[in-house]
């Protein structure tokens, strides 16, 4: 099977849809032309075999597969489409399959669907999210190979040195980034211009690096001169073209800043963290599409359902879904989708406490609290036992 590129975005996006029930695709095909004015053009076929002679380079933009397909079954499918194509690839399950949706999400699907239960914009909006999820991605791999490639003949300065380790040359940037004249540098190795506290096992890796003549990166020091910055110097052995070693061309670039921002984050991270987990109650994050970005231990274990509910991107729908279709919620028992939507309709937007009751001993209550970046953090506890 070929890879394809997405195209262009001021283009129909180009699905190829993969099942074998024909009276499904007449539908879809009817639902997406409803729904989004003409914005999807469908070729459509019924086994795996088929996709791999009619997928062709630039001819699709998006996979819609169903799992089960006659010569595939399960997650093989999805693994042999992602094997064979860079298209992203969205997945149809049966609506009483959502364990199956999640491993599809674990192994590299861009989004699911679930069969009798998501129709119109639903499958319009889990579409367009694959394609731009996936252009997204390639976007910002173009933009990192732009970097790496900057990055080799860019920095705050350059040096260069001779077969010795001895500066020969090093750019005027220095003067003007670090207040240091150039010249003091000139003869002088980068180890005897380190600072006298520097880590001398990271030296030793270093200068294991150069008795090989190996390229370095990433090699984290202070200066003598400038013991409060932090440098990241990058470093690429030279030869003639006779092949005789002359020296290495360093890059160093400031990192103070960036260092110090993501220690900074990192300690932020883990104050939120541990404060979270030292909540009594079950505390959960989503985002603005009220997709799960975070969720603390006693969340896990008031809502009795497997791991794969509550990664990262799951909406709280779908962790209500799963929990219901365990049998957790007494009131969703015969009914799942209409209690699912009133809570869509209703309860998501209330500022009051839901109160759902259980098959534990407690109900449940939820509290919503709307943050101000468009999300929501939800605390989950059980009711009181009355004395």
């Amino acid at each position: 099977m070929s890879s394809s590129r997405p195209a262009p975005a001021t283009g129909p996006t180009r699905v190829l849809v993969i099942d074998q029930d024909r009276g499904f695709v007449d539908l879809l095909s009817s639902v997406l032309a409803h729904e989004s004015g003409g914005e999807f053009v469908l070729t459509t076929v019924g086994t795996l075999a088929a996709a791999r002679t009619t997928l062709t380079p630039h001819r699709h933009d998006v996979i819609l597969v169903d799992l089960n397909l006659p010569d595939s079954e399960g997650i093989d499918t999805l693994k042999s489409l992602l094997a064979d194509s860079t298209l992203p690839v969205v997945v149809m399950t049966p609506a009483d399959d959502t364990l199956l949706a999640h491993r599809a999400m674990k192994v590299g699907a861009q989004g699911f669907l679930l069969k009798g239960e998501d129709q119109g914009r639903h499958v319009v909006r889990a579409l367009q999210y694959a394609v731009e999820r996936h252009r997204g991605a390639e976007r910002l791999a173009r933009s990192e190979q732009r970097f790496r490639d900057f990055a080799e003949i860019a920095g705050d300065w350059f040096s260069e040195t001779d077969p010795a380790q001895r500066i020969t040359w090093i750019s005027e940037r220095l003067r003007v980034l670090m207040n240091i004249n150039p010249e003091n540098f000139i003869g002088r190795t980068w180890v005897e211009l380190l600072a006298p506290d520097e880590d001398s096992d990271k030296i030793a890796q270093y200068l294991q690096h150069l008795e090989r003549r190996e390229p370095y990166r990433n090699f984290a020091v202070r200066l003598a001169a400038a013991p409060d910055r932090i440098l990241r110097l990058n470093g690429k052995p030279v030869y003639s073209r006779s092949g005789k070693f002359l020296g290495y061309r360093t890059v160093a670039t400031d990192v103070t800043e960036e260092l110090e921002a993501a220690q900074f984050a990192g300690r932020m991270l883990s104050i939120l963290t541990d404060s979270i987990a030292s909540f009594p109650g079950g505390v959960m994050i989503f985002d603005g599409d009220d997709r799960l970005l975070l969720a603390n231990d006693r969340a896990f274990s008031l809502l009795p359902v497997p791991g794969d509910a509550f990664v990262p991107g799951t909406t709280f729908l779908e962790i209500l879904r799963i929990a219901a279709e365990q049998g957790f919620f007494t009131a969703a028992e015969g009914r799942i989708a209409d209690w699912l939507a009133e809570w869509r309709d209703g309860k998501l937007a209330t500022e009051l406490p839901v109160c759902e009751p259980t098959h534990q001993s407690l109900p449940l209550y939820f509290h919503q609290y709307r943050t101000g970046t468009g999300g929501t953090l939800r605390y989950l506890r059980p009711a009181r036992k009355e004395s």
